[in-house]
């Protein structure tokens, strides 16, 4: 009769430990999920949060099946079954907790790289303003120097043709006068063209800038609905256990 206690007892610990073993294995973290925000890093914070949970959990559970395997065990196997049961729950508490250390060396991982590549692009955005600040001041500047020797010139048009007229000067010297305000107009007109085509290929790179910044918030998007899945499937595995 005892004989028969130990096999039925040894049977019943076997269901156990497959039993407690298929609930580990739902809750494995999945360490393979690419990190591309902050908003993913507390995600995967929360997560942590959620196994340790789970871990307590484990405990609970492992310590009700332990006294009902008891109960169910002749007198004699249960020290030996309690043994047995004990070091099973120590492996798959183990496995958990790797599986938590895991978690946090790639949280600790991913938070630099994440804030170099964040602040980069900040004091990126920041030097293309002004940038562009400096340019259209340039080109504000250009355009009023422009409308002033416009007007100099029409001034000093006007002077010449009266002094012409009043000493009797050829016409050619009306000429010779407007050759170098004509060469300034041409430089500042030329000036103020080089600004623009730096005005256009500045908003090109802004343009690609924000390019980036959508694909990012696109793929931020998408890796929070993985988790977010994920994190709604663990709860209904483990009370499927």
């Amino acid at each position: 009769m005892n004989t028969w206690f130990k096999h039925f007892g040894v049977f019943i610990i076997g269901l156990f430990w497959v039993h407690t073993a298929g609930w580990t294995q739902d809750v494995v973290i999945p360490l393979s999920i690419p990190i591309k925000s902050q908003d993913q890093v507390a995600d995967l914070q929360k997560k942590l949060e959620a196994r340790k949970t789970a871990l307590e959990d484990l405990s609970i559970k492992n310590a009700k099946l332990e006294q009902e395997l008891f109960d169910m065990v002749s007198g004699d196997f249960q020290p030996q079954a309690k043994e047995v049961l004990e070091k099973h729950f120590e492996d798959e508490k183990t496995k958990l907790e790797d599986q938590i250390a895991g978690l946090k060396e790639k949280l600790a991982r991913a938070k630099q790289p994440l804030q170099v590549k964040i602040d980069q692009l900040a004091r990126d955005l920041d030097k293309k303003d002004l940038e562009l600040k400096g340019i259209r001041e340039q080109r504000d500047q250009a355009q009023k120097s422009l409308s002033v020797s416009e007007s100099d010139r029409t001034a000093k048009d006007k002077r010449i043709s009266e002094l012409l007229a009043a000493t009797g000067q050829v016409p050619f010297k009306i000429n010779e006068a407007k050759q170098p305000l004509e060469k300034r107009i041409d430089e500042l007109t030329g000036s103020v063209s080089e600004k623009e085509k730096q005005i256009a290929q500045l908003r090109q790179g802004i343009d690609k800038t924000g390019k980036d910044l959508t694909a990012m918030a696109k793929e931020k998007r998408e890796l929070e609905q993985v988790l977010q899945q994920t994190q709604e499937s663990i709860p209904v595995k483990i009370s499927e256990t």
